[in-house]
């Protein structure tokens, strides 16, 4: 149990997302896209909750 406890850290410090408007600059300058970017940004955080839960749930069966 403990190596799948350790599998699942090591998926959180290897997936992590950040906020791509501050990577970009040239993406804050357009309205349009910034708010496409956050609507993506939030969706994939969203996506990645998901998928973390699936896998904690995963390693708690085994």
């Amino acid at each position: 149990m403990d190596k799948k406890n350790q599998l699942v850290e090591d998926f959180e410090k290897k997936v992590s997302l950040t906020d791509t408007e501050a990577m970009e600059p040239e993406a804050a300058a357009s309205s349009s896209s910034s708010s496409k970017s956050s609507n993506t940004l939030l969706l994939l955080r969203r996506f990645l909750e998901t998928q973390q839960r699936r896998a904690q749930a995963y390693a708690k069966l085994k």
